[in-house]
């Protein structure tokens, strides 16, 4: 991922190659205006606001850089990543859960995300959900040239929130067991 707040090497230090090393994928993503980026390895979700060069605007309507989504969480049992650290402002909702999400395009302009968790009896629910609107497409710089009036910092003032915003421990479950039907969950929704 190129952003993350996991506690791992990975979002920690692997993904700044990412962003700015050799690829310099920030600064591409925001020259050509990619709305949205999927990325996954990292076992936890984490829905982020529009960011660039580690700034954001919290914005799910007109973003003026880059939304980044991190859903992770599918299948794989080997452990869900933990988030211990501060919540980085950039950082919408973050979930120690397994689970799956969906995008769905309602037309050029609307689009809705849901993250769902699945439990260990296989059923599922809704953890998060928004909606985002995007007037604009193509490159951001020509877009929003007055993003950086508009950047969101912590403030004295703000409270700093550590850990998840939904685990299973919320709901009295192990949070390191795999659902035992995740498989046949799937399944049944392919069939």
């Amino acid at each position: 991922p190129m952003y993350c707040s996991a506690n791992n090497n990975t979002c920690q230090d692997a993904s700044k190659t990412l962003r700015l090393g050799d690829y310099g994928l920030d600064d591409l993503f925001y020259k050509y205006g990619v709305d949205f980026f999927f990325v996954g390895h990292v076992h936890n979700y984490e829905r982020m606001y529009d960011i660039y060069n580690g700034t954001t605007t919290q914005s799910t309507n007109n973003m003026s850089a880059t939304t980044y989504i991190l859903s992770g969480n599918g299948g794989n049992c080997e452990y869900i990543g933990k988030f211990n650290e501060a919540k980085p402002v950039w950082s919408a909702y973050r979930g120690e859960i397994y689970g799956f999400t969906e995008f769905e395009v309602y037309n050029d302009t609307h689009i809705n995300l849901k993250q769902m968790a699945v439990y260990e009896n296989g059923t599922s629910g809704i953890v998060d959900q928004t909606w985002y609107e995007q007037y604009k497409h193509g490159p951001f710089q020509l877009n929003y040239p007055n993003r950086m009036d508009h950047i969101v910092e912590y403030g004295s003032d703000d409270k700093v929130v550590y850990g998840p915003d939904y685990s299973y421990d919320n709901e009295n479950i192990k949070s390191q067991e795999c659902p035992i039907q995740f498989h046949e969950y799937f399944m049944s929704q392919n069939a």
